[in-house]
């Protein structure tokens, strides 16, 4: 993966989305994602997320946080564009904005209880997944758990996907496109533990839980 290109990329994607007219594009993607993908986002994230320090890994506009903040946690926002963190840094519900990638993230070991993300994981091969699953792993404390919500074409609803990509929403599925047992074989190879793969009831995407264990 070329670092420099693909922050350039995701720079220029949250310029375009700091203009003060949006398009029909970012308008369609407003909807999808805050009125159909959100509210089961929330469910698990609060079902999983009891208290302690949790981390968005690629939070763009980090549209969960006002729901899931209360005095039980510490949220993070983490993403790969400086520009949408510097926005952060002036949302309330966000305790920490940081810049980085999810392959070295600039964070102690064993620091978070939890991290999740949503329309992420895909964009990358299975091989740079694996890597992001140490790392997270790395910064995750033992039995801090992943919760990822992952699109994937494997879906009866693939055809869904290919139409909302076509409007313009931002539902890229170019990386590694997974079964349910590929998911699960590759969390254990990498170290997880009590993983749980089932699909949202959108049909859009897997909506992944493990558990970190630390002396695999």
């Amino acid at each position: 993966m070329d670092i420099e290109k693909e922050k350039n990329m995701w720079d220029q994607y949250w310029k375009e989305e700091n203009e003060e007219k949006p398009s029909l594009k970012k308008k369609i993607t407003f909807l999808v994602r805050n009125y159909f993908l959100l509210p089961e986002t929330i469910y698990y994230l609060r079902k999983n997320f009891i208290n302690g320090t949790f981390l968005e890994a690629g939070c763009g506009s980090a549209s969960t946080f006002a729901k899931l903040k209360n005095s039980n946690r510490k949220l993070i926002a983490f993403d790969f564009s400086l520009l949408a963190i510097e926005k952060l840094k002036k949302n309330p519900y966000v305790d920490e904005a940081v810049q980085g990638d999810i392959f070295n993230m600039p964070l102690d070991e064993n620091y978070l209880d939890g991290i999740w993300n949503s329309g992420v994981m895909e964009h990358y091969t299975r091989e740079e997944i694996s890597v992001a699953l140490k790392e997270f792993k790395r910064v995750l404390k033992d039995n801090g758990k992943i919760v990822l919500f992952w699109p994937s074409c494997k879906l009866p609803t693939s055809w869904l996907i290919d139409f909302l990509i076509k409007l313009g929403v931002d539902l890229p599925t170019a990386g590694w496109n997974p079964r349910k047992k590929d998911l699960k074989n590759l969390l254990k190879e990498v170290g997880y533990k009590n993983i749980r793969i089932r699909t949202s009831y959108t049909l859009i995407h897997y909506i992944v839980v493990a558990e970190n264990e630390k002396n695999s």
